[in-house]
């Protein structure tokens, strides 16, 4: 999750009505060391202050480690977890579904774990390198496309925005290696990793993410 979703995400949060005791769904949430050490602002900005409102937090990954409460396949749900999870007031995917080469599965999940005047807040690159680490398999939407995945399994729109991503320390350490750009299809262009400092400079080629936040009819 990039430091400027993370801000995002705790605004949007803080203006939802959230009761002590409601429950948060954080699919694809990683460990907890990744969310606290590797990238902190992820739980100082979305998570800690969910818990000090009394929220209870559920974090759903493919890895069985600490800080993982649930282990799932996300492109393979079992039938029944939707029921395990409980009705949530909150359900966040950051990021996650590029890395999926299926992801229907994790999008009806998180639908149906919603309960009723619920809000889901997704995450997904409208622009972006490609990664290796999860593989990237260059899924890549516009805010309105991404609403549109979740409009149609039933939820409305509340909020949909594309945020630019200004950290410079996301540019850095491409020197040496090549900076892979989505082209058609499913193919990529491998270009300079110095090109990622250009876009650093020029601030209508930062790389971007697509942000919607959307809400299960009552």
């Amino acid at each position: 999750m990039h430091v400027e979703t993370a801000a995002w995400t705790r605004e949007v949060l803080t203006g939802l009505e959230l009761p002590r005791g409601s429950r948060a769904l954080d699919v694809g949430s990683s460990t907890r060391d990744y969310r606290t050490r590797e990238q902190p602002h992820i739980d100082e900005q979305v998570w800690r202050p969910l818990r000090e409102r009394g929220v209870e937090i559920v974090h759903l990954d493919i890895k069985r480690a600490p800080g993982v409460d649930i282990v799932c396949d996300l492109e393979h749900p079992a039938p029944k977890l939707s029921a395990r999870i409980g009705p949530c007031a909150v359900v966040l995917m950051a990021s996650l579904l590029q890395y999926l080469r299926d992801p229907r599965g994790a999008a009806d999940l998180s639908v149906a774990v919603l309960a009723r005047g619920g809000h889901l807040i997704v995450h997904h690159p409208e622009s972006a390198r490609r990664t290796f680490d999860p593989v990237d398999h260059r899924l890549r939407l516009t805010p309105g496309e991404l609403a549109g995945i979740f409009e149609r399994r039933g939820l409305e729109r509340v909020r949909v925005e594309s945020i630019r991503i200004e950290d410079p320390r996301y540019y850095r350490g491409l020197m040496s290696r090549a900076s892979w750009v989505p082209i058609r299809g499913r193919l990529w262009l491998p270009l300079p990793g110095a090109t990622d400092q250009v876009r650093l400079r020029i601030p209508a080629l930062r790389w971007r993410q697509s942000c919607v936040v959307m809400r299960k009819p009552v």
